[in-house]
């Protein structure tokens, strides 16, 4: 027996025996049960990971929802304010209407006034040499007549020529009272249409308190410019500011706009062969933010950026030869409006023409506007065709002085063209 497990045991123990013993024994229950907590507790570490991982993911996309919703909503209020503002726009241009027909009534009033004064004091002056006569005669008509000396028939003459004078100027008294009532009529007429311009300018004044109160919201909303093109808007403004005419300020934009597009091309090239994507990319987004159209460009129709009347036409005759745009003679404080869809190149005070503003419409059209007394936009603002960009000089229309004028000059380019049929002339 003990042989024979001898004999096995050394069977066992030869290579490659199939009876050779394990060289691990069996794990233990502790092992087992160890080796399982350590799966478990991996397990539930790994699900954890994946638990956390999915509250981040669903955390940036609540994320990223609610910044859409915002932007959407900020969206819907700029478009909301926008409007809002254009139909402020639209309420106090027409309390600018009503004000400046009744500016219009008072101004004509006060010329009938004055026309019935000018010809009170001129009867008044031919019947003044007369008066102590005619007082001297209805006192002492005998006397007097006794004076004069001659015959009865003479005396008789005399009586007869002086109911005559009388006559005649009683009907002047009587031509100077109906002056006078005249006159006191006119008094009246003045102050009453001075009590309804002072009420229309009141409703003037509320609407411009209410279209300048929404286009602070407005504008508190809107987006601004990003810093290249801003930075592009000032240079090319800083341009037209060095500049001695008109002319040549749009001439100097246009430049400072080719300038930028050749230094683009060059900076893109040398990236290029340095083979520096990430400057290429850099270059491009840049470049796309700046060149953006600031506009669709102008469409035929729209109607006139303020309140007013034409008073030199496109290419009509001036002091200065033909006329290169359009002037309109204003109403009091009327608010201009934007002519186009746009960005603002330029908004300041430009030599002889006063506070100018550049409209720059996309498509290589700009607007030139010209006699501000203040101007809101400020330069690289995008603004929308019929939003309020500034306001006019007021007008006193008993003064004597010249109404307040816009000049509205529009180029294509480096052409100045009709802008007329821009704006609904």
């Amino acid at each position: 027996m003990r042989a024979g497990r001898a004999v096995l045991a050394a069977i066992a123990l030869l290579p490659g025996s199939t009876l050779a013993a394990p060289h691990h024994p069996h794990p233990s229950a502790e092992a087992r049960q160890a080796a399982h907590a350590a799966a478990v507790r991996r397990e539930a570490e790994a699900r954890a990971r994946l638990q956390r991982a999915e509250t981040d993911r669903a955390a940036r996309e609540a994320a990223r929802a609610a910044a859409a919703r915002v932007a959407a909503a900020d969206a819907a209020r700029a478009a909301a304010l926008a409007a809002a503002t254009k139909d402020a726009a639209a309420t106090l241009r027409a309390t600018e209407r009503r004000a400046d027909d009744v500016a219009d009534q008072v101004a004509d009033t006060a010329r009938r006034r004055a026309d019935a004064q000018a010809k009170l004091a001129a009867a008044t002056a031919r019947l003044a040499p007369l008066l102590p006569l005619m007082q001297r005669l209805s006192l002492y008509p005998d006397q007097t007549l006794l004076a004069i000396g001659g015959d009865a028939a003479e005396a008789t003459s005399g009586i007869t020529l002086l109911h005559g004078i009388s006559a005649n100027i009683a009907a002047q008294i009587a031509d100077i009272r109906a002056d006078q009532q005249a006159i006191a009529r006119l008094d009246a007429e003045l102050a009453a249409r001075a009590q309804a311009l002072e009420a229309a300018r009141a409703d003037q004044q509320q609407a411009r308190d209410a279209l300048a109160s929404r286009t602070r919201a407005a504008t508190k909303v809107a987006t601004t410019a990003q810093a290249n093109a801003d930075a592009a808007a000032r240079a090319a403004a800083d341009a037209a500011q060095r500049t001695a005419s008109l002319r040549d300020a749009i001439d100097a934009i246009a430049q400072a706009e080719r300038t930028a597009q050749a230094q683009y091309a060059r900076d893109l090239a040398a990236a290029a062969k340095a083979s520096d994507a990430a400057r290429m990319r850099q270059l491009r987004q840049s470049h796309a933010e700046v060149s953006a159209p600031a506009g669709p460009g102008v469409a035929a129709g729209g109607s006139a950026p303020v309140t007013g009347t034409v008073l030199h036409g496109w290419h009509s005759q001036t002091e200065a030869g033909l006329s290169e745009g359009i002037t309109y003679a204003t109403a009091s404080q009327s608010v201009v409006s934007a002519p186009c869809q746009g960005r603002v190149e330029f908004a300041a005070p430009f030599r002889s023409y006063g506070q100018m503003m550049i409209l720059d419409c996309g498509r290589n059209f700009r607007f030139i506007l010209a006699g501000f007394d203040h101007i809101d936009a400020t330069i690289g603002t995008r603004v929308s065709k019929g939003q309020a960009l500034g306001r006019m000089p007021a007008w006193n229309p008993t003064g004597g002085a010249a109404r307040p004028t816009l000049y509205v000059q529009l180029r294509q380019g480096t052409n100045v063209i009709d802008p007329g049929r821009y704006l609904g002339q």
